[in-house]
């Protein structure tokens, strides 16, 4: 509770975020009821090959069964999807429009995150534009935010700073669904492991992928 008002609180948007938010909207007719899908690829793949505690990439396919279980649920029929691949753009808007589904996303040019080189790197090499970055970024997050299901993966940052978002605009935690067995992430933003101290809380509100789909 204190997580989501707090961060509620840091991301409200300033005039000129909010303008493009306003603009965004309006250019992809963005109009609940939506369900949110965040698909993390890009240089966190990388990472996560890596490293010994952070669960590998999951291909688009994972997804889709989960995005089509929300919907039979609640009749979401449209799709709000934040990634960072172009290819998962095309193959989300292909597939899930074979269910009747209308897939938005922030247009932009997701060439720049094909690299194996860490963005914040490249950002501080100056390699690309921080700006429009930290824009795109925060333009899917409000996006998310709006959203009334969630389908991601809680051991990225960006869905679990949009499933705290959204839990604190709709007052309960949405229905939800994170495509992997690691229920909050491998760590807290405080550093400590959840994964034993709130797991089992964390998979009985969520839909359980593993269980239930």
């Amino acid at each position: 509770w204190w997580t989501s008002h707090l961060l509620a609180y840091v991301t409200r948007p300033s005039s000129d975020l909010e303008a493009k938010l306003r603009a965004l909207r309006l250019q992809l007719n963005f109009a609940p009821p939506l369900m949110g899908l965040h698909v993390r690829h890009g240089d966190a793949c990388v990472h996560a090959a890596q490293s010994n505690t952070r669960p590998l990439c999951r291909p688009l396919a994972d997804y889709i069964p989960a995005v089509l279980k929300l919907r039979r649920t609640y009749g979401l029929e449209a799709v709000f999807l934040s990634t960072d691949d172009e290819e998962v753009v095309e193959d989300a808007t292909r597939w899930l429009g074979r269910h009747g589904m209308r897939v938005l996303h922030q247009p932009l040019d997701r060439s720049v995150f094909e690299s194996s080189w860490f963005i914040e790197h490249r950002m501080e090499a100056g390699a690309l534009d921080a700006g429009v970055i930290t824009d795109s970024m925060l333009l899917d997050l409000l996006l998310l935010r709006e959203c009334d299901a969630f389908v991601g993966t809680l051991s990225s940052q960006m869905s679990r700073l949009a499933l705290s978002l959204m839990a604190h605009r709709i007052g309960v935690i949405p229905p939800f669904v994170s495509v992997e067995d690691m229920p909050w992430g491998c760590c807290s933003w405080a550093g400590e492991s959840l994964e034993q101290k709130d797991g089992e809380a964390m998979r009985r509100v969520s839909f359980g992928y593993k269980e239930q789909l």
